[in-house]
């Protein structure tokens, strides 16, 4: 599905990127190298605080990526996954019998 997805937005962002920016040498990115770069924009921002180059993407490029990080999720490891109740039965059974052992369990540390 994000393959999909990503068919719909991402070309005008590469053709931005080439064309806009006077980049013919580049000749092309691909959708994959157009959604990597987003998803370097945001550790990049979280490392340093702001990324300049990342302002080469609109606000509609920011909610259509995170629609696709959606579809991601949703996919891998949510509800659109048919092992997903599979996979989470593990760490609720887990988590359930540290809870209901107490102390006896050891120390527990939760995040938030």
């Amino acid at each position: 599905m994000l393959t999909l997805f990503q068919q719909t937005y991402i070309p005008a962002i590469a053709e931005r990127l080439i064309v806009g920016q006077d980049n013919l040498a580049l000749e092309t990115f691909t959708n994959w190298e157009v959604f990597s770069m987003q998803e370097m924009c945001g550790f990049e921002t979280i490392l340093r605080g702001s990324i300049p180059w990342c302002d080469v993407f609109t606000r509609e490029d920011w909610k259509n990526f995170e629609y696709g990080r959606d579809l991601v999720h949703y996919y891998r490891g949510g509800p659109g996954n048919p092992y997903a109740g599979a996979m989470g039965w593990l760490w609720l059974n887990a988590t359930t019998r540290l809870l209901q052992e107490r102390p006896d369990a050891g120390t527990m540390f939760f995040s938030l």
